[in-house]
């Protein structure tokens, strides 16, 4: 391969890392899926020992390329640049798989009001219009359960959401308020 086609090779592999890895991100935070998890582990090891070949590579053929020295030495910071990125997606996956993502619906025909999550993390949520939802992040500390607190029609009513959590098993759930 010549020293121009490394070049565009190492462009496109950049791009195509940096992509492949903000989507597999992307999947995994909106569903907190198993699968988006283990996949975007093969994903970095496969990136990683991929980026860090052809930079070596790179790097070698530089120092016997003057003509083209400088270009694959940008290149090479090109790819280099992935690596905070890869790190900064990776602390975002540890934050997430440390919270879970409730997502509460009221199917009541009335507003649900003075709504409280206790457990892992104790919240408040804004009242429930009939028919809405809304999106609450829980901190998971350790081994914990969130139950729900809510006012309709001047009753309070308690329910679990989740009876058992721990760290790095963060999740979306769904709780419904049905009447």
């Amino acid at each position: 391969m010549s020293s121009k086609q490394l070049i565009k090779a190492a462009g496109i592999i950049a791009l195509v890392s940096f992509l492949g890895g903000t989507i597999i991100f992307g999947w995994l935070y909106f569903s907190m899926n198993s699968e988006a998890l283990f996949f975007g582990y093969i994903y970095v090891a496969f990136t990683v020992v991929l980026n860090l070949g052809l930079l070596v590579v790179m790097l070698v053929r530089s120092l016997g390329d003057e003509e083209n020295k400088s270009k694959l030495q940008k290149r090479g910071l090109l790819i280099l640049v992935n690596i905070p990125i890869m790190f900064i997606y990776l602390g975002l996956t540890v934050m997430l798989l440390n919270r879970l993502r409730i997502t509460i619906t009221n199917s009541t025909p009335k507003e649900i009001t003075q709504v409280k999550l206790h457990g892992c993390e104790d919240l408040s949520v804004e009242n429930i219009k009939p028919g809405d939802s809304k999106n609450v992040w829980v901190y998971i500390p350790g081994d914990c359960s969130v139950e729900i607190e809510y006012n309709i029609n001047g009753q309070v009513k308690t329910d679990m959401v989740a009876g058992y959590v721990t760290q790095s098993m963060g999740t979306v759930i769904s709780y419904d308020i049905k009447p």
